[in-house]
């Protein structure tokens, strides 16, 4: 998974952040990503979800395991 490469639209009711790097964010944490495809019309559908856990013990962005995820 590329994480800089995802391009995204946040719509007013949703959230984006900072997934890597920061310091402000804990050293080890649980990410889940969801891709939303608008379909018009008010109608959207999940594309696909990822479960990641992003580390930065051994350095920015060091670790990167993907634990669950799925296409729809």
């Amino acid at each position: 998974m590329i994480l800089n490469g995802l391009g995204s639209y946040v719509a007013p009711e949703g959230e984006a952040g900072i997934i890597c790097c920061s310091p402000s964010e804990p050293a080890e944490r649980i990410v889940e990503l969801t891709a939303v495809v608008d379909r018009g019309g008010g109608n959207t559908v999940v594309g696909g979800r990822a479960r990641i856990v992003v580390s930065d013990i051994a350095g920015p962005g060091s670790g990167l395991v993907i634990e669950d995820w799925s296409i729809r």
